[in-house]
């Protein structure tokens, strides 16, 4: 029996109808009732927040919680929105440094309590993935697609495939209780890290044809700049100075 915290931090997953729109009311143990109990887990709840989106500060207080427990669990399910969920699996992923036991984000296009939502399968199988004897990492479980915490995306927003896996490969499928590995993250041997010393004065820049200079001296303020190009990464010759 493998003993397991899950964690919830709001998101669609959690959301019932109220009078004014969904919002995210459902706590841990009542998540749970929509899946079948898994016979190799042993499960602990803990309500850390409400909320549609994290925040760099919500990371943080996220992170410094699954380190303070973590000699206590074999493996941790983490439920939250998927608007911010990469987000949210990249900074554990720099902030839980030599993880040796699994950390699995997940979440749902449609709220749980829905017959045709698909937040049922995806904590069913988050908590398969938490389950597993020698792994270490953090991880994103969607749509039956294991992901590696640290290179997922959400590229679309109007199906359960919402997430892919950029520039790598899948880590491995889920399905049913059984998993089919592609690549198995290696379990970590050396002392679980905590680093929470986030730098946010970082902004991506979308390219487009009326950015002008004065643009760019707006953001002086920052220390540093992600920008996305056109197609392969081009940027127009009227830029090239100020950058």
């Amino acid at each position: 029996m493998r003993k397991i915290l899950l964690i919830t931090l709001g998101g669609t997953i959690a959301c019932v109808k109220t009078k004014i729109c969904l919002l995210p009311r459902l706590k841990a143990k009542e998540l749970l009732k929509f899946v079948t109990p898994n016979p190799m887990a042993s499960i602990d709840s803990l309500d850390f927040l409400k909320k549609t989106v994290v925040f760099p500060e919500d990371w943080v207080l996220l992170s410094k919680k699954i380190f303070s427990v973590f000699d206590r669990y074999d493996g941790f399910v983490v439920t939250l929105g998927t608007d911010t969920l990469a987000f949210v699996s990249s900074a554990l992923s720099l902030m839980l440094r030599n993880l040796s036991k699994p950390v699995v984000l997940t979440g749902s296009m449609k709220p749980i309590e829905l017959k045709q939502s698909d937040g049922r399968r995806n904590l069913r199988d988050a908590i398969r993935i938490a389950t597993v004897k020698d792994l270490g990492g953090v991880f994103v479980v969607f749509n039956g697609n294991i992901f590696d915490g640290s290179v997922v995306s959400k590229v679309r927003s109007g199906g359960k495939d919402a997430f892919e896996s950029i520039n790598s490969p899948l880590l491995g499928e889920v399905s049913g209780n059984r998993i089919n590995w592609r690549n198995k993250l290696p379990c970590r041997k050396e002392k679980l890290q905590l680093r929470t010393n986030l730098d946010t004065k970082v902004i991506t820049v979308k390219l487009t044809p009326q950015i002008n200079d004065d643009f760019f001296k707006l953001l002086s303020s920052y220390h540093g700049i992600v920008l996305e190009g056109y197609g392969d990464g081009n940027v127009s010759t009227n830029l090239v100075p100020i950058i």
